[in-house]
């Protein structure tokens, strides 16, 4: 059986006035952003294969590395494992859409 003190735990991440909350957000909104011009940008320089998701996610890396820098996150909020996988699965899948439908219709005859 869960502790109950984890339950207490997420209940006070949905809370309006928690800063981890927030962080989330903002860097759903900046990795989201950059997935879509990633996606664009490679798509319609027809990368295909491993180097487009190497270059997804060393951009999406240094993207989270370099905002937790900028603003002085501290390190109780976000630890170096975090900074990546925050917000890796919307990005990746908007990534992916985008990179799929520049390339299909950069190069429809291939």
């Amino acid at each position: 059986m869960a502790n109950p003190s984890q339950y207490l735990k997420v209940d006070h991440f949905f809370k309006k006035d928690h800063p981890k909350r927030d962080l989330s957000i903002k860097i759903l909104y900046i990795k989201s952003s950059f997935a879509l011009l990633i996606g664009l940008i490679l798509g319609i320089f027809k990368v295909s294969g491993a180097i487009g998701f190497m270059v997804f996610f060393s951009i999406q890396y240094l993207i989270g590395r370099i905002y937790c820098s900028q603003f002085n996150v501290p390190d109780y909020m976000l630890d170096k494992f975090e900074i990546f996988t925050e917000q890796i699965v919307p990005s990746f899948g908007l990534f992916l859409v985008f990179w799929t439908v520049a390339y299909t219709l950069s190069y429809p005859s291939d």
